[in-house]
């Protein structure tokens, strides 16, 4: 299997395996929920729900391999009271973002029948911010790795640098 896969051989954690699904996935809905509310082109509604269900069932693993990943990154020699905050608030904010995708989810689910002008409107408001919250917390996730290292290699070595082309 390290032949095959050197790459996922080298992997501390499972969670990078996950994280970049729900991300497409929940821009894709506000899009084509923007597309509906604004382009006035409701066919389109049930394409915005569906990306929504997926982003939020890829969502639910992704929280699952964050939280595992957060204990043995934290255990890592050379994890640093910043790298710590950075970890928390990135942990926290994304658990926000699963827990409202969830809430949004069900109320696209159980109106998807009765889905109303102002209903698909709240949904637009609701992805805007689902979407925004996720770039943070996005954000964050991506200064642990390429700002401390965390994840991509093991803590207490220089981080590369590329010097360009």
């Amino acid at each position: 299997m390290e032949t095959l896969f050197p790459g996922l051989h080298a992997m501390h954690n499972l969670h990078p395996l996950f994280v970049h699904f729900p991300i497409a996935l929940f821009v894709a809905a506000f899009v084509i929920q923007a597309i509906v509310v604004l382009g006035k082109r409701e066919v389109m509604q049930p394409l915005a729900r569906a990306l929504l269900y997926l982003g939020t069932l890829g969502a639910l693993p992704t929280a699952l391999s964050g939280s595992l990943a957060e204990d043995n990154v934290e255990a890592l020699a050379g994890f640093t009271p910043a790298m710590s905050a950075a970890l928390e608030f990135h942990s926290t904010l994304m658990y926000i973002v699963t827990g409202w995708a969830v809430l949004l989810t069900a109320m696209a689910f159980w109106k998807r029948a009765r889905m109303t002008r102002g209903l698909a409107t709240a949904l637009l408001a609701g992805l805007l911010v689902l979407v925004a919250l996720l770039g943070v917390g996005a954000d964050r996730g991506g200064q642990l790795v390429y700002q401390y290292g965390v994840g991509g290699q093991k803590l207490g070595s220089e981080v590369p640098r590329s010097s360009g082309p």
